[in-house]
């Protein structure tokens, strides 16, 4: 009896099938046709399967399962993802490899960004200063009852010159207000606490370990920072997509209509990423990116989906083929000893994502990190010189009148 030759077939994907980059280049032979290319071929061998694999047929993600089905081509030449919907289509091998779903981003050094001296004093603790000084200067006119216009400007000009440790003039003796000694006492321990709140901060930068802060774990998460703090999930044709729950697909959809979702040219995805709020889906096997946040061209991290489980991948069969899967499924045990050496001839695997500080190094605080804090300085005089001359002015005008 003749046994039938199972036609292979697949699309290029690195390094796991190179097939189309062999046919481009006129190379009848391809030396390297990628990992499971490789792996398969082996274990067909060793199974006694005669094979051919079929490089003039179209085959992409969206109808190769369905070219299987039908009977077009017999198996596919690069490993899959083994979902429940697949598996109504298709049969799979056993799985060979794992694949981890998450997101790529581009790298960000949240340690020796330029402005973190002056970072605890972020634009809500800005509000409540430039708020307190109001209020303080509204209870100030309310207490003296100053109606006048000039006296509600002293009163703030007062306010703002306590403010920056100048005036003392809610304490003065021939002032019997105790209102305003009270208000003063607040004022200070408020200032107190403002002080307390930097030092405990700058405290943690300078004395905590510096570990990173990674924006989003889960998808949920990154659903939220695409809503709520500006990124962008940058997608392509034939791009990884995520697992979403029902409620996480709608609100992804919505994501979309919104402009939060910017389709691009699958070539350009590492320089769209080049912007610190774009984001996209990404996956890879678990012998490649084994670690939480994996490092990937010294620019970029890989972050695993937390809540996500891996998913298994196998080589998808049409059902008709029991006999000849279980016999590839025997000789593959065999090539699966030695897969990885297969797969770190094509692709060495990436190295753990790790922040320039860690608890056995100094952090040293050094002009490049005190520029803007001097730079705020030297506005701050500029501004009080300027005050200086200028009530110089009026009260000479004041005197000369």
């Amino acid at each position: 009896m003749t046994e039938k030759v199972l036609r292979l077939a697949g699309y290029d994907s690195y390094p796991s099938v190179l097939l189309g980059y062999c046919k481009r280049h006129k190379n009848i032979v391809c030396s390297e046709p990628g990992t499971d290319v490789e792996v398969a071929r082996f274990a067909l061998q060793i199974a006694g399967i005669p094979f051919v694999i079929d490089t003039d047929i179209e085959v992409d993600p969206d109808n190769i399962l369905q070219l299987i089905s039908n009977g077009t081509i017999d198996m596919a030449i690069i490993a899959m993802r083994t979902t429940f919907e697949r598996k109504e289509l298709v049969d799979f091998s056993m799985p060979i490899n794992y694949y981890h779903l998450g997101f790529l981003i581009h790298y960000q050094d949240e340690t020796e960004y330029r402005s973190f001296v002056s970072k605890p004093f972020t634009p809500e603790v800005w509000a409540i200063l430039l708020v307190a000084v109001a209020l303080i200067s509204f209870i100030r006119i309310a207490a003296t009852k100053s109606a006048s216009v000039s006296a509600r400007l002293t009163s703030v000009w007062i306010t703002y010159a306590m403010l920056m440790g100048q005036a003392q003039e809610p304490f003065r003796r021939k002032q019997v207000v105790y209102a305003l000694g009270v208000i003063g006492v607040f004022w200070l321990f408020g200032s107190l606490l403002t002080m307390m709140y930097y030092q405990a901060v700058m405290k943690s930068i300078l004395v905590a370990p510096l570990r990173s802060k990674m924006p989003f774990r889960t998808l949920q998460q990154v659903l939220d920072a695409v809503e709520y703090d500006d990124w962008i999930i940058l997608e392509w044709e034939f791009g990884p997509t995520p697992l979403c729950t029902e409620q996480q697909c709608q609100r992804l959809e919505r994501l979309r209509a919104a402009g939060k979702v910017k389709f691009i040219d699958g070539t350009q995805v590492l320089d769209e990423l080049s912007d610190n709020k774009a984001l996209c889906w990404w996956g890879w096997e678990n012998d490649h990116a084994s670690y939480d946040f994996t490092e990937y061209e010294k620019e970029y991290i890989f972050i695993k989906d937390r809540d996500m489980l891996p998913d298994m991948l196998a080589f998808a069969f049409n059902k008709n083929l029991d006999t000849y899967r279980y016999r590839f499924d025997n000789a593959l045990i065999n090539v699966l000893l030695g897969q990885q050496a297969i797969r770190f001839h094509y692709l060495q695997p990436f190295r753990e994502y790790h922040r320039k500080g860690h608890t056995q190094e100094r952090f040293s605080i050094t002009m490049y990190h005190l520029w803007e804090p001097l730079l705020f300085l030297l506005i701050l005089h500029g501004f009080s010189i300027a005050t200086f001359f200028f009530e110089l002015a009026v009260r000479r005008c004041i005197e000369c009148s």
